[in-house]
């Protein structure tokens, strides 16, 4: 199966996009459990589909952010 770097570039938005909102709601005091293990699937989607691209950009994933 081929990935099209269209493929790409809409996984990587949905990901930024994914944490901005999270990012968001914590400021509003929201919880956000769930949308950061849900983030966080969706990070591993993106690895393992695109495991073999050279150039791709992975925002911060969330347990590395809470280990800080």
């Amino acid at each position: 199966m081929s990935t099209t770097t269209a493929e790409c570039i809409r996984l990587e938005q949905r990901l930024h996009d994914g944490w901005q909102r999270i990012t968001d709601a914590q400021r509003a005091g929201l919880d956000t459990e769930a949308w950061e293990d849900f983030w966080c699937r969706l990070l591993a989607e993106y690895e393992a589909t695109f495991a073999d691209t050279d150039d791709i950009s992975l925002p911060e994933r969330a347990e590395d952010r809470h280990a800080s």
